[in-house]
């Protein structure tokens, strides 16, 4: 998936839950859904070079902002704050 196809992919996602389930999709049920479909496109080899990470940021009404990281492998945390290649190891260890 390009970036293009996969934001075009949660937004479909979003919608179609909202439409299913009259509420909005919580964010970690949509960070879980975008990681499980980017792992797919992980194991197999030639999908791998355009595989990206994805950081999804949302203000909640309740629970006040949230982070999530998802990266090619599968694997969604949320986080305070995030970071991507230079200076990731210090926003984790933040």
């Amino acid at each position: 998936m390009v970036t293009g196809t996969q934001v075009q992919h949660v937004q479909y996602k979003a919608n179609d839950f909202q439409f299913e389930c009259s509420y909005a999709i919580p964010v970690h049920m949509l960070a879980k859904c975008i990681a499980d479909i980017v792992q797919v496109y992980t194991q197999s080899a030639s999908m791998r070079p355009l595989m990206m990470v994805c950081f999804l940021i949302v203000v909640h009404d309740e629970r006040g902002p949230q982070v999530f990281r998802m990266d090619c492998v599968g694997h969604y945390l949320p986080f305070y704050m995030v970071a991507s290649r230079a200076k990731e190891q210090e926003a984790v260890n933040f």
